[in-house]
C-alpha cells in the first residue's frame, strides 16, 4: 500500500527544453513551451490557454544540435493555477527510434543534473 504524498506515476519523468506546437483543431492554436514530465507516454507543457481535453496537437521537439523529433500528442488534461494553463498529453504519433532517441536523451540530461545537485 502506498502512503500519502508518494509517487503514484507509472514512468518516471524527465524534463526537457522547448518544444514548438500547432493545434489540429479549427481553433488553430499553436505555441512554445518547455516541455515538462517526460514519459514513456507523454509529457506536459504550458499552454497561453486552455486547450480541449481530446485535441490532437503537432509538436516539434528540438534541441539543437541534438534531437530535432516531430510527435503527436492528444490533450488528456488540463489544469489552470496562478494564470498558467497545464496540458498533460499523451503520445498518439511517434516514431519508435524518436521516442527512443528522446527518452534516452532526457535520462541522460537527467543524470547529468543528479550529479550536479549531489557533487555540486
Amino acid at each position: 500500500m502506498k502512503k500519502s504524498g508518494e509517487e503514484k506515476r507509472k514512468f518516471k519523468r524527465f524534463p526537457l527544453p522547448v518544444a514548438h506546437y500547432e493545434g489540429k483543431d479549427d481553433k488553430g492554436v499553436h505555441g512554445v513551451s518547455d516541455v515538462l514530465d517526460v514519459s514513456r507516454d507523454g509529457f506536459r507543457i504550458l499552454s497561453a490557454e486552455i486547450i480541449k481535453k481530446g485535441t490532437v496537437l503537432d509538436f516539434k521537439i528540438n534541441v539543437p544540435d541534438v534531437l530535432d523529433i516531430r510527435c503527436k500528442g492528444k490533450v488528456c488534461w488540463s489544469e489552470s493555477s496562478e494564470g498558467r494553463h497545464w496540458e498533460g498529453l499523451r503520445f498518439s504519433e511517434i516514431d519508435p527510434a524518436d521516442k527512443a532517441e528522446l527518452l534516452e536523451y532526457a535520462y541522460k540530461m537527467w543524470v547529468q543534473e543528479e550529479r550536479t545537485n549531489r557533487f555540486g
